[in-house]
């Protein structure tokens, strides 16, 4: 369960007074930063209801056109799933879960066994989808430790 932190009073973020002081110190350097560059060009994230329907509603993925939303969750769900694996083995010595990975290539996603997409197998099971470098990271880790 994630704990949320509680803020009152003085301890209250001040974004304007923040943002004012990274501006008068970013003046100093004679540059601007990129995000108060956009702002000011008023190249900000559009809203919600601004958004083009087309652009996040049935995008094709590997199974079957899905929404946006469905596919971030999905994809945020693999992520943490193959993160709690690695703390499971490397962190609390748990190499049961390191040792079931399959090789697999970060630059295109897919096992070099099957060139199946590893988060596509279905919902992300550590031990059925993994990588080389999880392996060597953990022999690393044990061999200095």
């Amino acid at each position: 369960m994630t704990k949320r932190l509680k803020v009152s009073g003085s301890q209250q973020p001040k974004a304007t007074a923040w943002l004012l002081g990274f501006a008068a110190h970013m003046a100093t350097d004679m540059t601007i930063h990129p995000v108060i560059e956009s702002t000011a060009l008023n190249l900000a994230c559009p809203r919600m209801k601004d958004i083009d329907p087309t652009y996040t509603t049935q995008l094709n993925s590997p199974e079957s056109p899905m929404d946006y939303a469905v596919i971030y969750e999905r994809a945020r769900r693999n992520v943490l799933a193959v993160w709690k694996g690695l703390d499971d083995a490397l962190v609390q010595g748990r190499s049961n879960a390191l040792d079931a990975l399959e090789d697999w290539n970060l630059d295109t996603g897919r096992s070099v066994q099957t060139e199946k997409l590893v988060f596509w197998l279905g919902a992300a099971r550590f031990g059925g989808a993994g990588f080389r470098s999880a392996k060597r990271l953990h022999q690393l880790t044990t061999a200095t430790s």
